[in-house]
């Protein structure tokens, strides 16, 4: 957890044992601001050493679903709570309550009969209505959502997924709505959440448009992803853009013409749709879209970005280059775009895929200088150099090998270095062989070059260097065999 400024003096008090002292100041911080996680976070620990240690689980409970990355939380001794809220003081309860508002799920569906089911009844507790938009449905998608209690509406495709939502908003009839997948099952341990996090944050204006956690399944994997907004308040008027991969903004003008927060909270979807079988089909139908969406909009740089991630996905590294490039040349002129650092991270390793590493490290350093918080920017800025010191090696060990080789050859008039030949390359040589990681090849050109009269200094030194890392090697090893 990042430790603000804002909150020194509390640290102070938790330090110092006053934790009477240290709930107060918390008390006054979240009255004000009730959607901090760091202050719930403060007020658990007081509690958790005062006499209201019993209630230290209802503040990391609401601390986790404001900053979901604090999975440490759960593993709290004072996680789960083991009361309600209504068992809570007043003064804690005025804390936690907020206003309950109506809220909706709102899914666009098309031949989901497999998966509709149980992912209707994994929403169904945590909202008062489900809407429903059909697609063109060739099986039993429609009844099996209205046998659920669902309102269904058929909606024509139009290889937009933009105009299908923004259709279903139209019938939404609650103050917030909530989109998931017919493919995604709503994690049981959240059906709480959506309307919490409504509550807290439905007096912000402009308004937030709120991520969830995508967790998923490929079959072998289960990856995370954080940069899906799915809930969010009906009454600003907020729409789609974009045929596929849409995006939510104003309800008026261009998709970056307002900006809007978009915290993550904890609502966790578990989603199979990337099932390794299911991609390449995926990956045809979003290439397919993007194209279309370049081609009704050429200035369009979102749909310039996924198109270049897609591509680069389905192992189209050529054209895949050539289209996040001029994304982003295009991201540069577009201050509220936010995907630039990953333009830049599928460009850099798709450079480095096809070799062009001097332009990976250009592609790279620009990345870190712009996003120097982004790890792949400086993961693929470091790799690509590796990759280049890789090839210089090679390229210094042949260069070696030939100074050896042309040595007898030589009959010119100027005279060189004759240890050039004998020990001199050889102990290069040896040192190559060490940075690519041969210690055996190397071992052995250091013994070379002893045999030919190699100074003590240049042989014993890198010799006992290498005796001592495998000393520390075999211990390391010795104990991970042993744990």
């Amino acid at each position: 957890m990042k430790k603000s400024p804002r909150f020194t003096h509390i640290r102070k008090h938790l330090e110092a044992g006053r934790f009477q002292e240290a709930i107060s100041l918390i008390r006054r911080t979240l009255t004000a601001h009730r959607a901090d996680p760091e202050a719930w976070v403060y007020l658990a620990q007081a509690l958790e050493k005062t006499s209201f240690k019993d209630y230290a689980g209802l503040a990391y409970e609401r601390a986790w679903i404001l900053d979901p990355r604090a999975e440490w939380i759960s593993r709290t001794p004072s996680y789960p709570p083991r009361v309600s809220v209504a068992d809570a003081p007043s003064w804690l309860q005025e804390l936690l309550n907020v206003p309950l508002l109506s809220l909706s799920a709102a899914i666009i569906a098309r031949n989901e009969a497999q998966s509709l089911k149980r992912c209707l009844e994994a929403v169904q507790p945590a909202v008062d209505e489900i809407v429903v938009v059909d697609t063109g449905s060739e099986d039993q998608t429609p009844s099996i959502a209205q046998d659920l209690g669902a309102r269904v509406y058929s909606c024509p495709w139009t290889d937009n997924f933009s105009a299908a939502r923004n259709f279903a908003m139209e019938k939404v009839r609650t103050d917030w709505v909530f989109w998931i997948d017919a493919d995604e099952i709503f994690d049981p341990d959240d059906i709480h959440v959506p309307r919490v996090v409504a509550g807290l944050l439905d007096n912000c204006n402009p308004p937030v448009i709120l991520r969830v956690v995508l967790i998923n399944n490929t079959g072998s994997e289960t990856h995370y992803n954080f940069d899906v907004s799915r809930l969010f308040p009906t009454r600003f008027g907020l729409r789609f853009r974009g045929r596929i991969h849409e995006q939510i903004g104003p309800p008026d003008g261009d998709l970056y013409a307002a900006a809007y927060n978009h915290p993550l909270v904890r609502i966790r979807l578990h989603h199979d749709g990337y099932h390794p079988d299911l991609i390449p089909r995926k990956l045809e139908r979003n290439i397919r879209i993007l194209r279309l969406a370049i081609h009704d909009n050429p200035d369009d740089v979102a749909s310039w970005g996924f198109l270049g991630r897609e591509l680069y996905l389905q192992g189209n590294l050529m054209e895949a280059v050539d289209v996040l490039y001029q994304a982003e040349r295009m991201a540069s002129n577009v201050a509220m775009y936010g995907r630039l650092p990953e333009i830049q991270a599928y460009l850099a390793d798709a450079l480095i895929q096809l070799g062009r590493l001097d332009e990976a490290i250009t592609v790279s350093r620009r990345a870190v200088e712009s996003n120097p918080q982004f790890p792949p920017g400086w993961y693929n800025y470091g790799k690509a150099q590796l990759m280049m010191a890789w090839q210089f090696s090679e390229s210094a060990r042949r260069a070696l090998i030939a100074a050896r080789e042309q040595a007898p050859l030589y009959e010119g008039i100027i005279t060189y270095d004759p240890q050039i030949p004998r020990w001199k390359s050889l102990v290069a040589l040896a040192d190559v062989a060490k940075l690519q990681g041969d210690w055996m090849a190397a071992v052995r050109l250091y013994q070379q070059a002893r045999n030919e009269q190699a100074p003590d200094q240049a042989v014993h030194v890198p010799l006992q260097h290498i005796r001592d890392q495998l000393s520390q090697l075999q211990n390391i090893l010795g104990q991970d065999e042993k744990d």
